[in-house]
């Protein structure tokens, strides 16, 4: 029954049934999902994401139900396995935060998680995980250090290709010889990093794989 109809029927104007509504927290919308429709989406969400509920769903209004959520649903987000938290580190840097947040498909988790991650877990950016930019690297390669363009955000959110990185374990192979042992020692032991991380002795054609498959 619309609204209208409903006030008319109990006999009272429809801006008071409207705040009698709000104080018992009921809804009045005639098309609204059932509770029961709305405690399972909202359950299978908080578990599965966002595009697996539709495909659960797909007679409802995920969106709808769950960031509109009927005042019924307050989503927890959900812990990051230490699977994922490897898998971060591995696109850290490389991968734009949307194409991160898109591949974990978190509920209710945007780019903006992905950021949150590293400064609240980690205490710092991902930008320099995987490699180091060409601007500073320069001085430490020759000219024959190759680089990788990872599409980066600017800070009006736009994907772009605005930097150049260059890998530890490419930087590791180009150092010049005038460069301090300290800093060459560390620069190996980035390279050493990496390839633990990749679980690879070259794990280059694994990155260059990786940003071609996920940066869509």
């Amino acid at each position: 029954m619309m609204q209208v109809e409903l006030a008319e029927y109990l006999g009272c104007s429809r801006s008071n049934l409207i705040r009698w509504a709000t104080a018992h927290k009921i809804s009045l919308d005639a098309n609204a999902y059932k509770p029961e429709v709305v405690n399972r989406v909202c359950a299978y969400y908080e578990k599965h994401g966002k595009i697996k509920t539709q495909e659960a769903f797909p007679d409802v209004s995920v969106r709808s139900i769950v960031e509109r959520n009927y005042g019924l649903f307050k989503p927890r987000q959900i812990r990051w396995t230490d699977e994922q938290i490897i898998e971060a580190a591995r696109m850290a840097g490389l991968i734009s935060s949307q194409a991160q947040a898109k591949y974990f498909n978190r509920p209710r988790a945007h780019s903006g998680s992905i950021k949150a991650l590293w400064m609240k877990r980690f205490g710092f950016g991902q930008g320099n995980i995987n490699g180091m930019v060409h601007w500073y690297a320069k001085e430490l390669v020759t000219v024959k250090a190759p680089y990788v363009r990872p599409i980066g955000e600017s800070r009006r959110g736009e994907l772009l290709e605005f930097r150049r990185l260059i890998l530890w374990v490419d930087m590791e192979k180009c150092l010049k010889t005038e460069v301090p042992p300290f800093m060459c020692d560390a620069i190996k032991e980035l390279a050493q990093f990496q390839r633990w991380l990749w679980k690879s002795d070259n794990p280059k054609p694994l990155i260059l794989k990786m940003i071609k498959e996920r940066e869509k």
